[in-house]
């Protein structure tokens, strides 16, 4: 196979202008005009062909393709077939990869139903927060300090109906001198989800440990895995994990919700 380079006298990361430069600068110098009659034209010849080939992009391009595949298979002779040790690590990785399917494929069902029912548990979770929330009015019996520790989320509003809520201790002055508070419950799972002073509607609170305010990081990072776990399907070590990250977070948001 010719090297159209060597014919043009040009590296092979050469540019498109520094190849017609040195074409230009042959054909001058070979053109059957400017020589001896009866001269040997094969240089001439060969120059344009080498021209016709890498002056077009898409010529040279597949010119160098073979070029390279033709070097490397006729004109290389220090080729070394590589070892059968070099391919060890990924067969032993493959091994493992295989191993762990087999051993986790028998609980791949419960992972799938676990993110299914994670899945359903924040579609609730996020139709409870945009429903119309339920309204109760109760009285404020008093306020307790949790452990006596005076901390965000530590002041205890409990009210005659024995229903707490945890507060901020920046709130708890705007409700002591009235003992009437209405209390806000999302329309599903009847989850406090904010306190206002009955004569004084503007003053408002969120319990401090609400799913619906503080922690609303917690259903939707669930509900990215749930969905995960749910929808794609084909790679079992993903859809486990995707179950038990799913177990460990809908008990989490549960906790909340229902206890906080």
């Amino acid at each position: 196979m010719k090297n159209y380079y060597q014919i043009l006298g040009v590296p092979s990361h050469a540019t498109h202008y520094e190849i017609k430069k040195a074409y230009r600068h042959l054909a001058s110098q070979y053109h059957p005009d400017k020589n001896v009659q009866g001269t040997d034209h094969t240089l001439f010849y060969e120059v344009n062909e080498a021209y016709q080939i890498l002056g077009d992009p898409l010529k040279r391009a597949s010119y160098d393709y073979y070029h390279r595949l033709h070097q490397y298979t006729f004109e290389t002779s220090t080729y070394t077939p590589p070892v059968a040790e070099t391919n060890t690590q990924p067969y032993a990785a493959r091994r493992t990869s295989e191993n762990t399917v087999e051993q986790i494929r028998p609980y791949l069902k419960y992972a799938h139903w676990i993110s299914r029912a994670s899945f359903v548990f924040t579609l609730l979770i996020f139709l409870d927060f945009f429903l119309p929330q339920k309204v109760s009015q109760e009285q404020i019996q008093f306020f307790v300090l949790n452990q006596g520790v005076e901390q965000p989320g530590d002041f205890i509003l409990i009210t005659n109906q024995q229903q707490k809520v945890s507060l901020s201790t920046d709130f708890t002055r705007y409700y002591a001198p009235y003992p009437w508070v209405n209390i806000y419950r999302t329309r599903i799972f009847s989850h406090i989800a904010r306190i206002e002073r009955a004569d004084r509607p503007n003053i408002q609170a969120e319990p401090y440990y609400s799913i619906y305010s503080t922690f609303i990081f917690m259903p939707m990072i669930l509900l990215i895995i749930s969905t995960i776990g749910t929808f794609i399907k084909g790679y079992p070590e993903l859809n486990f994990n995707c179950g038990v990250v799913c177990v460990v977070l809908s008990l989490i948001t549960a906790y909340l919700l229902f206890f906080s």
